[in-house]
């Protein structure tokens, strides 16, 4: 198995986990507690993109290491940037561990910007990790007047000065 399908499926495992941990159980001997059961994650994008991606590969091999091998389904849930199923996830989603959600990594800072979409208060998400990375670029029109950080900088200054 490709390295990064087994890190991937670390990740997935541990995001079960922690989600599963994270709202009381019954008493049941653990090898029950996801018996029956189906798993959702919710992809806050359309399917064929990358995180729609990154769900299905999880959901492929995630029941098989849970206690009671449970169903897992993937459910897109596109709008908002994800912000949709960030919304649906903290307001409507059980807190079971039967759902887990993939959405845009920014999701806290959409709420500390008060973007109206974000409907949720971050800090009471359990986060687990990430199945990816991601390599923000910045780009600008060649003739643009700041050209590198050094130039933001100056001219943030000269602004506030």
């Amino acid at each position: 198995m490709p390295r990064i399908m087994i890190t991937t499926l670390r990740a997935a495992l541990a995001a079960a986990l922690v989600a599963s941990g994270s709202a009381p159980l019954s008493a049941q001997p653990v090898e029950q507690v996801f018996a029956g059961k189906s798993i959702t994650i919710y992809v806050g994008y359309t399917a064929g993109g990358s995180y729609d991606l990154y769900g299905r590969l999880i959901s492929r091999h995630l029941g098989q290491h849970l206690p009671g091998h449970p169903t897992v389904v993937v459910q897109n849930m596109p709008g908002a940037g994800s912000l949709k199923a960030a919304n649906y996830l903290y307001e409507v989603a059980p807190r079971d561990g039967t759902a887990l959600g993939i959405v845009v990594e920014s999701t806290a800072l959409e709420q500390a910007l008060a973007n109206p979409a974000a409907q949720y208060d971050a800090a009471k998400f359990t986060y687990v990790g990430r199945v990816a990375t991601s390599n923000n670029i910045f780009m600008m029109w060649h003739t643009a007047r700041v050209q590198s950080i050094e130039d933001a900088k100056l001219t943030t200054a000269r602004k506030s000065g």
